[in-house]
């Protein structure tokens, strides 16, 4: 407002009723800041003092915070979720993204299904299973596996012509079941008799043995299934000859339970076949059992393979994710990489960047090509500079460089388009910064901070000055934006943008690695305290201010002489309000110090000293709320 003059002693008086936010360049208005510690913008456009933060868990060696119908910490090689450690995990910075039920975790490829709170389970997004030499048995539509490798073939003959006519016995579970009764397929392990001096054949005709069924003289855990049991008259005896053949196999080696590593809708690889070597194929799984998957029929040339093979579930190794429209989706910076091509309907490898997505509602899956709209995608990017963050947004996938946005658009594979647009893009190592808020995307780029509705971005972090910042990360609540960054020397802060009032506040030093918000309370994950923090919280701790206002020079170009300075404020009970103010380069200095409450108007005399600007810096701790601000001056000569 425009200053008004007290005509008897020449002195002016000037009001600052509006307080804006912080603005560090030259075109810095009247009642802005150029440094702010810990306020608010709730009261604009006065002046005040955030809530206090609380402490809500300390940690160790904390890396990675979100939230997910509770809030998940990285403590170390701890998984903790809703305050209890439930799995255990690689050290280091995550990644997060929700498909379906399963929250996954990267770059480790894991996911924690909570479609039961109360028992969270963890499963692999890739999966791999070694089946052993010998074991595997394909048909035109499946592939079973035997559950341990043959180790060779034995038999044993009974009723010899120099044998007295008896039977040769087999003791199953205590019962004597005579040779005549043995039968192919009957498994038995054989056990030593201390009674009668050697062994015997323990029958196991339900399910295979297991490690305690073998005693020490048999520890190498050999068994055996009966092959064929003949009997024959020998011309010479009236004894029968009777003669078992036993395939014996390795009990100690034990092919994995295929239903824990796969499900159906699995798109699988099969390689290592040498016997049948048309089996090495990919295929999409019908069945599973714990030995047998089971695909469509014409799948695989029938046979027995003699190799050892491996099936496995690849995912590709991704270097920033998210979740659209139930689908994992990530891209891949490397200058190799596989692709499904649409038209030809196979495979290559490319060279060149690419962005992948995920079969619909399977994050596991990003190999599933059937031609249906739940298939898998992927696709070859072939311009200049690497990816550097990606996220949904509305209908479309946002996938962004440094200097480019590509936005794919589409319901499903076979309609999706990819557009490239010249845009200010989001800065690399700030892919953790992007933001929705009223269905703004706000994003850290090289340049700055960036408001994305759908056109061209707009850089909103002018008043924070151009570039020099880096490494932000991000979160919000209501209509604010909170963006931790790195500065041009090295020093961490933590800025909050009011998208309603377009104002920014530094609030602290902090450096967060990670936000989460979690029944609408935002927490971070605060580097150096190695807690979380819940931010604004309520408590009542005091929380220490500062507010140093953008200088004074009135619109004069002559000297001036400072006499007084008025302050309407409001303050708690316990508060304290200190007042300091500096002319032109001039250090700052004490020259008003309170604690009071309640709403009161304070009068500072100042030691008229000549000047051409005029600054002032208030601090204090606990609540307070400056209304306005009254400075009552002079001006003089250049002399």
């Amino acid at each position: 407002m425009l200053p008004y003059l007290d005509s008897r002693s020449g002195k002016k008086k000037q009001q600052t009723v509006s307080f804006g936010g912080l603005n560090l360049t030259q075109s810095a208005k009247e009642g802005e800041l150029r440094a702010s510690k810990n306020l608010t913008s709730d009261q604009f456009p006065c002046l005040a003092v955030r809530r206090s933060n609380a402490v809500y868990g300390e940690h160790g060696n904390p890396t990675a915070l979100t939230a997910w119908d509770g809030l998940v910490v990285v403590d170390g090689t701890d998984f903790i979720y809703r305050g209890q450690v439930v799995g255990q995990i690689t050290e280091g910075e995550k990644q997060f993204a929700v498909v379906n039920t399963k929250l996954v975790i990267w770059p480790d490829k894991k996911y924690l299904d909570i479609s039961d709170p109360d028992n969270p389970k963890w499963g692999y997004l890739d999966a791999q299973v070694q089946a052993l030499e010998n074991t595997v048995n394909f048909t035109d539509r499946s592939v079973t596996l035997s559950a341990n490798p043959p180790i060779g073939e034995i038999f044993t003959r009974t009723g010899r012509p120099w044998s007295s006519p008896s039977e040769a016995c087999i003791v199953a579970n205590g019962q004597v079941i005579r040779t005549s009764e043995a039968r192919a397929g009957m498994v038995v392990v054989p056990q030593y008799s201390e009674s009668a001096g050697y062994y015997v054949q323990v029958v196991f005709s339900e399910g295979l043995p297991s490690p305690s069924d073998f005693d020490p003289p048999n520890s190498n855990g050999v068994y055996a299934r009966i092959k064929s049991v003949n009997t024959w008259n020998d011309d010479f005896s009236p004894v029968a000859v009777t003669e078992i053949v036993y395939i014996l196999y390795d009990g100690t080696r034990t092919n994995d339970d295929l239903r824990k590593s796969f499900e159906v809708g699995d798109a699988v690889t099969i390689s290592g076949c040498i016997s049948i070597t048309a089996n090495n194929k990919s295929a999409v799984i019908r069945s599973v059992t714990s030995n047998a998957l089971t695909f469509d029929a014409g799948t695989f040339t029938a046979g027995t393979e003699s190799a050892a093979i491996t099936i496995e579930r690849t995912v590709p190794d991704l270097d920033y994710i998210c979740s659209w429209k139930n689908r994992l989706c990530g891209v891949s910076n490397s200058l190799s990489n596989e692709i499904y091509d649409m038209q030809t309907g196979t495979k290559r490898t490319v060279k060149s960047r690419a962005i992948f997505v995920s079969a619909l509602g399977s994050p596991a899956n990003f190999n599933v090509f059937e031609g249906a709209s739940t298939d898998s995608y992927s696709v070859a990017v072939a311009s200049e500079g690497d990816f550097t963050g990606l996220c949904a947004y509305s209908d479309d996938l946002l996938i962004w460089k440094e200097d480019m946005l590509y936005k794919l658009i589409g319901d499903y594979p076979a309609e999706y388009a990819l557009y490239p647009f010249n845009v200010a893009g989001v800065q690399k190592g700030s892919h953790k910064s992007m933001q929705i808020i009223n269905e703004v995307l706000y994003y850290k780029g090289v340049e700055g901070v960036y408001a994305y509705a759908g056109n061209t971005p707009v850089l909103i972090s002018y008043p924070l000055g151009l570039g020099g910042y880096s490494e932000a990360v991000a979160g919000r609540k209501d209509s604010k934006y909170y963006i931790s960054m790195q500065d041009k020397n090295g020093a961490w802060g933590l800025y909050v943008y009011d998208t309603l009032h377009r104002i920014w506040l530094k609030e602290t030093d902090a450096r967060a690695i990670d936000f989460a918000e979690n029944d609408n309370v935002l927490y971070y994950l605060d580097a150096d305290k190695k807690a979380v923090i819940a931010a604004e919280s309520g408590s009542d701790e005091k929380v220490e201010w500062t507010a140093e206002l953008v200088e004074f020079n009135e619109v004069v170009l002559n000297k001036k002489l400072y006499t007084k300075l008025f302050l309407r404020v409001e303050m708690a009970a316990g508060s304290t309000l200190k007042v300091e103010v500096a002319v032109d380069d001039g250090p700052f200095k004490q020259v008003f110090l309170t604690r009071a409450e309640g709403h009161k108007t304070f009068t500072m005399p100042i030691v008229p000293r000549r000047c051409d600007r005029f600054r002032v810096r208030l601090s204090g701790a606990g609540f307070c709320m400056v209304k306005s601000m009254l400075r009552e001056y002079k001006a003089v000569s250049e002399r």
